[in-house]
């Protein structure tokens, strides 16, 4: 599981990325949830209307490579990332 949250402002926000939920500073705004194959927007029409085209396009780039980390994830077998899987679960 892959958190893309924002951290500032409008006009001057950060992307960032969190391996799991409970890594999400506190305070920030939750953009997408990706698991696996699912990816949950958590942008509602208020706050995509505050981005500027700039962090729009940053998000869909952070948001394609999330994407593409959790297909390859997913088509890893090794235990390691059963047993990763399985704690982010939890």
């Amino acid at each position: 599981m892959q958190v893309i949250y924002a951290t500032g402002q409008p006009g001057h926000r950060e992307f960032a990325v969190a391996e799991q939920r409970r890594a999400v500073p506190a305070g920030v705004i939750v953009f997408a949830i990706c698991d696996g194959d699912r990816v949950e927007p958590q942008v509602d029409e208020r706050l995509f209307a505050s981005i500027s085209e700039e962090e729009y396009d940053h998000y869909m780039a952070l948001l394609r490579d999330v994407v593409e980390r959790e297909k390859q994830r997913l088509r890893d077998p090794n235990a390691a990332t059963k047993v990763r899987r399985f704690l982010n679960w939890i």
